[in-house]
């Protein structure tokens, strides 16, 4: 049986970002505005691939040589902040997506799953909700070197209640 094909191909959205395209959502229709998912294009802004020199950057500021530490940050303090509040509103994501997009090219997108592989423990499950951008070894050394009441306070610091840390260590 062939495949079928998706009603919102991603490459139309992905180039629509590239371009800054705000009225695109607007423009598609209901049934792919009823495909778009904010949360994958979340997941797929964060993980743009390549190499960008900003040329319009104000001097004082430094600027970012790789588009996808400046997509990953960006799309961590401007979108992934209060974003199931956010993702109720598919258009506002739509726009901030465009807003934080840096616009310079057509970029290669990776997904970035979730790991499978992960040791099936708390401390390690625990330690991957704080640090989600560490390597799967380095949460796992790091676990090891911790013990129940280090965590407790790093849990703290990070605002988790007593319910919660209990429940999560």
């Amino acid at each position: 049986m062939p495949r079928k094909q998706p009603i919102l191909p991603l490459k139309e959205i992905f180039e629509a970002l590239d371009k800054k395209d705000y009225w695109f959502y607007g423009r598609i229709g209901k049934e792919k505005q009823k495909a778009f998912s904010s949360y994958l294009q979340l997941k797929y802004n964060a993980s743009v691939v390549g190499t960008w020199i900003p040329d319009t950057w104000p001097a004082k500021i430094k600027p970012i040589k790789d588009v996808q530490e400046y997509h990953t940050r960006i799309t961590n303090t401007e979108l992934n902040i209060n974003f199931w509040e956010i993702s109720k509103h598919p258009k506002l994501v739509w726009l901030i997506l465009c807003a934080i997009n840096s616009g310079s090219g057509n970029y290669a997108r990776k997904y970035l799953p979730i790991k499978k592989d992960v040791k099936n423990n708390k401390k390690t499950k625990f330690l991957m909700e704080i640090f989600p951008t560490w390597k799967l070894k380095d949460i796992e050394a790091y676990a090891e070197i911790c013990d129940k009441k280090e965590l407790k306070q790093l849990a703290i610091e990070y605002g988790y209640d007593d319910k919660s840390i209990r429940a999560k260590l």
